[in-house]
């Protein structure tokens, strides 16, 4: 309707948007599922009359873009970078990586061009912030479970800003060559240092100074004109706005006023980020959106699976057990408003076919409606993966646990040297492994070109040409990929020493498997995100396969070297159960029987020579009261190792004592077990087992003379 004013657009995007929000509120779903229908109805492809000019509320979304982005740098600080990035940073390249990996391969698999299937690959590679929040809100996770998946995101969110600069130079007609990705990387970290550098300078003591005058009035105005100044300078310097926008929230961040900020500014993006997904929803044209319908479930299916996959790979490699981890992977299964921002900024410049919006919200609609039900039966997902786990797998994942926290322990802010020696082999291993990917990428975008000049300049054949070119790529490559390898061995070997392997009784095995963990840590971390660069330059999806197989081989070499360690497995555990069931158990007042340390003793003050590798002083002794869940019980039917993380290395009863028992072994009053994991964990098996049994209550008859 042609004759609509702009106040005429506002007021039918937010009442339309108001009304499909509380329906969404009504149902728990999502408020980015009511936003997008709300842009459905307000579009120009059904026949209700409430219409709203596309280009008008395009032009408002942009602010939408602004706002959100300035909200995502707000929550955003340097110092919670560098605390999540220890456990948090891995897990992120991982799935960050492998995810966009699989965007581009779906993309060329649905007939995408390279930039297309690029900006798809960035598109489906960050989670929605705001789903998860809203879904967390609702179905509140574990502690540990959410603290990682924020630790994620906001890895995520410094990946995204990387993402959408780079894009924004492909998107501007550089395309996918190599010199011009070099140079418009160059020039973000130019301009990045440049932003921050100045920024930090003055923009934290100018908030501090407005804050002074203890007006909120003031403070918003202020904010929100530097964030509309730093879009407007990236704009200028040829990048999105949203850049400005992030740099503009991380400075703010830094004042240490980012709460306060962050509340004042809240309504006004929620209003302009519903005015952004309302504008995505109103291109959603079902006449030719049908036809994409196919696609966008397989990317959905992609999506999920792929989060699944590399987060739940990234989180165990980190030492965050199965069941962290695969709660972690099914709250992050989704794409949300980061997505629509990429793909806006290659379809505002041309790049990308406008049907990639409607994929992308076929995407999000699913993937809104499937992270709830995720979320809500991750834990039937990780014990259906616990129970199809063999014991000794099991039991390597108890000891990299065990690893990786002894590992942040002692290389702590405190310890300056092991920090420093273990930081610095992973510096060497990053640059060797960044310098062969910018090589090979270099080769391969060089090379049909440097080829069809050789033949001509020497009279050779193309075959010929290309051979020698490849030779001399192969000699340029392999002194970055030893170096990748020589420091990967000494990361390794810092580890292991790091960790204590040389005081373990089996040194050699302890050693062995530390340095394989290691290598699989490496191959992977520095693999997939690596395949993910280098996917729109190789021909087909053949560096993945490659790189799997490799950790595939390490996993395989790691598990039959736990495999060997049974033996020694076995007697030290019971060794050192009867060690610590002949010391007297600490007395302790009553509690209830939820809480209570009832008789338990660990190991930390045994002789650290008699311990078999490190980790193994996790284990702790707990006697089973006559009133608890656990007597009686089966170890199936208590099913700690699901439940907790906790495995029960040994019951010691009247004489005997049984070493790794299988499910079917039964659990007595009286018993002493040996339960080993991390103390947070063994304390939650504890109050688990512990709590007491219910009462049976006799039946009452029906009627009279009813026995």
């Amino acid at each position: 309707m042609h004759g609509h004013s702009f106040i005429a657009d506002v007021a039918a995007v937010l009442a339309v948007a108001g009304v499909t929000g509380a329906l969404a509120r009504r149902f728990n779903q999502p408020s980015i599922v009511a936003y997008l229908l709300a842009g459905f109805v307000v579009g120009p492809y059904i026949p209700i009359p409430l219409f709203a000019d596309a280009e008008r509320v395009e032009a408002l979304a942009e602010f939408g873009v602004v706002l959100v982005m300035f909200a995502v740098g707000l929550e955003f600080s340097i110092a919670k970078l560098l605390k999540v990035l220890p456990v948090s940073g891995l897990t992120g390249l991982v799935q960050v990586g492998f995810l966009a990996w699989c965007g581009f391969s779906t993309g060329a698999l649905l007939g995408f061009d390279a930039v297309s299937s690029t900006f798809l690959a960035g598109a489906v590679a960050i989670s929605s912030t705001m789903v998860v929040t809203k879904t967390f809100a609702e179905h509140p996770p574990p502690e540990a479970v959410r603290s990682h998946v924020l630790g994620i995101l906001v890895i995520q969110d410094v990946l995204a800003i990387v993402i959408i600069a780079v894009l924004t130079g492909v998107a501007a007609g550089e395309g996918l060559a190599a010199g011009p990705l070099l140079l418009v990387f160059t020039k973000l970290l130019a301009v990045l240092a440049l932003l921050l550098g100045v920024g930090l300078a003055v923009v934290p003591r100018a908030v501090r100074w407005l804050g002074g005058f203890g007006s909120s009035e003031l403070m918003v105005v202020s904010v929100i004109g530097l964030c509309f100044a730093l879009g407007h300078i990236a704009e200028l310097l040829g990048y999105s706005v949203a850049l400005g926008a992030f740099v503009a929230g991380i400075l703010v961040a830094e004042s240490g006023d980012a709460e306060p900020i962050e509340h004042q500014v809240a309504p006004l993006r929620d209003v302009f980020a519903a005015v952004f997904f309302v504008s995505v929803g109103m291109s959603f044209d079902p006449g030719t959106a049908l036809t994409w319908v196919p696609a966008g479930v397989l990317l959905a299916a992609v999506v999920i699976a792929g989060h699944l996959f590399a987060v739940t790979l990234g989180g165990v490699l980190t030492g965050g057990g199965l069941r962290r981890s695969v709660a972690s992977a099914l709250a992050l299964g989704q794409i949300g408003e980061l997505a629509f921002i990429i793909a806006g900024v290659g379809i505002s410049a041309g790049a990308v076919p406008r049907h990639l919006q409607p994929i992308l919200l076929i995407v999000a609609l699913i993937t809104s409606f499937t992270t709830p039900i995720a979320i809500r039966h991750s834990e039937d997902v990780a014990r259906w993966l616990d129970h199809r786990l063999p014991g000794s797998v099991h039991r390597l994942l108890g000891l990299y646990e065990q690893w990786f926290a002894r590992l942040q322990k002692r290389t702590g802010p405190a310890q300056a040297e092991p920090r420093s020696r273990l930081l610095r082999a992973l510096r060497l291993v990053a640059v060797d492994a960044g310098v062969a990917v910018v090589l090979v990428v270099f080769g391969l975008s060089w090379f049909d070109e440097t080829r069809a000049t050789l033949a001509g300049a020497l009279g050779w054949s193309e075959e010929l040409a290309g051979a020698l070119l490849g030779l001399v790529g192969l000699a340029a490559v392999l002194p970055f990929v030893y170096g990748l390898a020589r420091y990967t061995l000494v990361l390794s070997a810092d580890v292991a020493d790091t960790l204590g392997a040389k005081t373990s009784s089996a040194y050699p095995r302890a050693r062995r498997l530390i340095r394989s963990t290691v290598h699989v840590l490496i191959t992977l971390g520095v693999g997939l995100p690596a395949v993910a660069i280098l996917r729109p330059f190789l021909p087909g999806p053949v560096a993945l396969p490659i790189v799997l197989a490799l950790a595939a081989g390490f996993l395989l070499a790691l598990v039959r070297d736990a495999r060997g360690l049974e033996p020694t497995f076995r007697s030290s555990a019971e060794r050192i159960a009867q060690e610590l069931t002949r010391r007297p158990p600490p007395r302790v007042p009553l509690s209830p029987p939820a809480s209570r340390p009832d008789a338990t003793a660990d190991v930390g003050s045994a002789e650290a020579g008699k311990l078999p590798f490190p980790g193994f002083e996790a284990l702790r002794m707990w006697t089973v009261p006559a009133d608890a869940k656990a007597a009686g019980q089966t170890l199936a039917e208590l099913d700690l190792r699901a439940a907790t993380g906790v495995s029960v290395l040994t019951i010691q009863g009247e004489g005997e004592i049984i070493t790794l028992p299988h499910g079917e072994v039964r659990i007595e009053a009286g018993q002493v077990l040996g339960l080993w994991g991390a103390p947070s964990a063994v304390e939650a098996a504890i109050a688990l087992a512990s709590a007491p049994q219910p009462i049976a209550h006799p039946t009452v008859p029906d009627r009279p003379g009813q026995l």
